[in-house]
């Protein structure tokens, strides 16, 4: 189960890889990097259109009777979807900022 855990937030099977490619030339290094700066970029897309499909549903009156927002219950939900939109770019953000920032020399001090 770690190993998929791993996989899937760092893009190598295991703690070892990882520490392989860092000690390998710097082309494996930049490609993983590069991978991970576009799977964190995708994830910023993604979160910024959802944080502006949500932002209309908090500020406009509902269009009809059939569709009717206006109790608490829905705006509790589009707001939490909204501060969760807004919690994922923020992360993004700070994970590119991480990115930039690693170097090959980090993953042996780790």
């Amino acid at each position: 189960m770690h190993a998929g855990i791993f996989l899937a937030l760092v893009g190598t099977p295991s703690l070892k890889s990882l520490h392989q490619i860092s000690k390998q030339d710097g082309g494996a290094w930049n490609e993983l990097k590069n991978c991970l700066y576009d799977h964190t970029i995708n994830i910023n897309t993604v979160g910024g259109l959802s944080v502006l499909a949500l932002a209309p549903f908090l500020t406009a009156p509902p269009p009809t009777d059939f569709a009717k927002w206006d109790s608490a219950f829905p705006y509790f939900c589009i707001g939490a979807a909204y501060a969760a939109s807004a919690l994922s770019i923020a992360s993004g953000l700070c994970l590119l900022v991480f990115l930039n920032v690693m170097r090959p020399e980090s993953i042996e001090v780790a």
